[in-house]
């Protein structure tokens, strides 16, 4: 009986440890792993931005105007502005 007694025991604790960790990894998951992985993202979708503003400047500075096509069909034309050219 004894070792039916400690084989329940043994099978207790290693169930109790598997739930510990799966918690523990839970923890570490909510805690570490996603908010760096959301600020990976976060960074690249920053360096994305910079990138197609640099690009849409460029072409504006080269051609002289940027046309933008949005979903609807309308198209945005970009061009360079300077303030002493207006008129009051």
């Amino acid at each position: 009986m004894d070792k039916k007694k400690w084989s329940k025991n043994k099978i207790i604790i290693l169930s109790l440890v598997i739930i510990i960790i799966l918690l523990v990894g839970i923890i570490l998951y909510g805690l570490v792993i996603l908010p760096s992985f959301n600020n990976h993202i976060l960074e690249k979708q920053i360096q994305a931005q910079q990138l197609t503003i640099g690009a849409i400047l460029e072409q504006v500075q080269q051609q002289g105007y940027v046309q933008l096509f949005d979903g609807d069909g309308n198209t945005i034309v970009l061009v360079p502005f300077q303030e002493e050219n207006i008129s009051e």
